[in-house]
């Protein structure tokens, strides 16, 4: 009863909000979704990752799920590194500024770019943030733990993730918008039958039913996808003649219950900030080690010929870096590497030295010996590991003059997610 009246009070809310203020969000109907909308449902929505069309669907389930009286979550597969940036943008007034704030996060940043972090990704986020505004209870969480054991590694993390969040919100309609692997509900993917895709690990965690799972149905068109290039690429169609529809049942794909048709498809490109936008972006900060140290005049970049071949390794860590705190998403640190040497620059300090990497097994143990420095650190070593999230370089950092930490996330260590300049 406590339930049925508090969904109640909810759709009255709506109700007022929408006749009263005139400034309510349209619904695109969408046929065949009312079913579907209930508390505790946990739809799976596989997409191909970099259309307008998928995002701009679940913007309208989640405005149709709200207008009906129930609380929505849209789960986003995007790094949970990005949270707390995505609520401070939730909280704002969506004006420019609070825009560039949230695009300066790493994964709307990163130099690979497969379709997660669109434009119509962005508004998506937008339109949830405006549902939220006019009275509705709309959220938007984040869901990819990432992984430096594999895919299968991943799936798990995120079926781990969602299970948590369904646990959380037994009242809310949960739409996940995911890739069409990872929204499979039962076991086995292309080449590999003994895979656990996240949709079949996920139905496994919550009761019976609880988790629907929908494969894109589309008209021809195009996308911005990565094959292996990332780039807008034309695609044919497959079951998509009738736009704005749900399809349970029916000869459904490998893995799902249904189909959800969007028509026709365009591509959206990265939401990426311009190069004057990113000049213009406030440096981020980190407590400096010595904050009463005058300024020092700057050395040009070190220049080094590397004693002997480079290792594979170290052949992947050669260029321009922007570093993030992993954990935050901040901005921190630049990283430029140069045979086997480095330069690193942040919160008013810089760092000069030699990179010394000890094994090419990942996640690798990996030294920067600091020889000169604006810093208190100078003749130090700060030991670290590093390992790869797809284009993206993970570091664990101790302090320098601290043990190393043993693995990638160990307590007490730096998390730092660098990404090509």
């Amino acid at each position: 009863m406590h339930r049925a009246m508090r969904r109640a009070r909810h759709a009255l809310l709506l109700t007022i909000l929408a006749t009263s203020a005139g400034t309510a969000e349209e619904c695109r109907p969408i046929a065949g979704l009312d079913p579907l909308i209930r508390p505790g449902a946990v739809l799976l929505l596989g997409e191909i990752h970099g259309t307008a069309e998928s995002p701009a669907f679940v913007g309208d389930a989640a405005c149709a799920a709200a207008r009906s009286g129930h609380p929505v979550v849209v789960a986003l597969e995007q790094p949970v590194a990005g949270q707390e940036e995505l609520d401070s943008f939730f909280d704002s007034d969506g004006g420019e500024a609070a825009r560039r704030d949230l695009l300066a996060g790493f994964f709307w940043q990163s130099s690979y770019q497969d379709g997660r972090a669109s434009r119509a990704m962005l508004e998506l986020i937008e339109r949830a943030r405006r549902l939220g505004r006019s009275g509705a209870s709309v959220r938007v969480t984040l869901f990819d733990v990432g992984s430096t054991g594999g895919g299968q590694a991943r799936d798990r993390g995120m079926a781990t993730r969602l299970a948590e969040l369904a646990a959380e919100e037994e009242e809310s309609v949960i739409l996940v918008l995911t890739g069409n692997l990872h929204s499979r509900t039962r076991q086995g993917r292309p080449g590999n039958a003994d895979y656990e895709p996240m949709g079949h690990l996920l139905a496994r965690q919550l009761a019976p039913g609880r988790v629907v799972a929908l494969m894109q149905a589309n008209g021809s068109g195009t996308a911005w996808v990565c094959a292996p290039e990332c780039g807008i690429t034309g695609l044919g169609g497959r079951r998509g003649e009738r736009p704005w529809e749900v399809e349970i049942g029916d000869s459904p794909p490998p893995g799902h219950d249904g189909w959800y048709r969007i028509g026709a498809i365009t591509a959206s490109p990265p939401a990426k900030l311009s190069a004057a936008e990113r000049a213009a972006l406030r440096p981020a900060s980190l407590p400096s080690s010595t904050p009463q140290s005058p300024p020092a005049a700057q050395p040009a970049p070190p220049q080094r010929a590397p004693a002997g071949p480079l290792s594979s390794a170290e052949k992947r860590v050669q260029g321009s870096w922007q570093g993030y705190d992993s954990r935050r998403g901040h901005r921190n640190w630049t990283l430029d590497v140069d045979g086997r040497g480095f330069r690193a620059e942040g919160a008013g300090e810089w760092y000069e030295g030699r990179l010394v990497v000890k094994t090419d097994r990942e996640p690798a143990w990996i030294d920067f010996v600091i020889e000169r420095c604006r810093c208190a650190y100078e003749g130090a070593t700060s030991e670290a590991v590093f390992g790869w999230e797809g284009d993206a370089l993970m570091v664990a950092a101790a302090a320098p003059g601290s043990p190393r930490p043993g693995r990638l996330g160990a307590a007490g260590s730096q998390m730092l997610r660098f990404v090509r300049r």
